[in-house]
């Protein structure tokens, strides 16, 4: 085996060439101590100010929430997870500031804010997930109480004799219960309660203008049937309009003709999974937006009055 395919001497090697480097760069000038000493007592004296400033916020927050109740406790905790790793993230980065003043020289420096930086990215992932599942969490026992409430609902409807079918509404703004998969999880969860797809809120609700495209409409129909079954796709409770849509989701209901939803994009992923059931008009001019997505419906499909 040659020198350059053995991993030690390739390693070796790296590192005489980025001593060599820094040299001929001048990165191993040395820093004079007294420069050294004045940077690392301004950094402890940065931390004692953070210091006295955390434990004020964490006594306000503490505070706060013994205002909430059970409810929204799930928040709280949220919120804490994210102070927290916040908090973390400060740490590591007067950490880095202590150790960079006390650096002997520019090489140092620079070995120490590479190392600080591979060990961030690696942190902003974990912590990325660490908030992924406390709001995971949280969504879900926010969504309990609903749900033993519509439960209580079908329950009395049955008692009466009522076949009617729930609908929980898939809703256009982001901070609120009413996901597509919060509508399907319900739907799947108790007997009787089907989604109502209200495409111009799932249009509107991540706030970007995406789920407008073939591809979008197909994955959220592929997960309807993935969840209740081909069969449920024939009786099918949907509300269309146009929609005015913010970074937070849902603003106002359109004229189709005011709105930058596709529904010709929507209709031909319809027809191709053999959809059917009804489809409500929601627009301000109701009338006039209702043959228009008939006309459209019936170009597409090929149905025939």
């Amino acid at each position: 085996m040659n020198a350059t395919s053995n991993p030690q001497t390739a390693g070796e090697q790296a590192s005489k060439n980025y001593r060599a480097s820094t040299a001929q760069l001048g990165l191993n000038t040395s820093i004079p101590e007294s420069v050294r000493a004045t940077a690392e007592k301004a950094v402890d004296q940065s931390r004692e100010v953070y210091d006295r400033s955390k434990d004020a916020l964490d006594a306000s927050v503490a505070t706060l929430e013994r205002t909430f109740d059970t409810s929204g406790q799930g928040a709280v905790a949220l919120n804490r997870k994210i102070i927290d790793i916040a908090q973390r993230n400060v740490n590591s980065g007067f950490d880095l500031a202590k150790s960079l003043a006390g650096a002997k020289n520019l090489a140092e420096m620079v070995e120490l804010q590479a190392a600080y930086w591979q060990k961030l990215l690696g942190a902003l992932t974990s912590q990325a997930e660490e908030v992924r599942a406390r709001a995971t969490k949280m969504a879900a026992a926010a969504s309990q109480p609903l749900k033993e409430q519509v439960k209580r609902g079908v329950d009395e409807l049955r008692k009466a004799k009522n076949p009617v079918i729930l609908r929980p509404e898939t809703m256009g703004k982001s901070a609120m219960l009413g996901s597509l998969e919060d509508t399907l999880e319900m739907s799947k969860a108790i007997k009787g309660v089907q989604p109502c797809l209200d495409f111009a809120h799932l249009h509107a609700r991540p706030g970007d203008g995406t789920v407008n495209s073939v591809k979008e409409w197909t994955q959220i129909i592929e997960a309807y049937q993935k969840s209740l079954g081909k069969e449920a796709l024939k009786n099918l409770h949907i509300h269309l309009s146009g929609i005015e849509y913010g970074p937070k989701g849902e603003k106002n209901h359109l004229a189709l003709g005011e709105s930058d939803l596709k529904i010709n994009f929507l209709f031909e992923v319809l027809r191709d999974f053999g959809c059917a059931g009804r489809i409500l008009c929601e627009s301000p001019i109701m009338e006039e937006d209702a043959q228009n997505m008939k006309k459209a419906w019936m170009k597409i499909s090929g149905e025939k009055e």
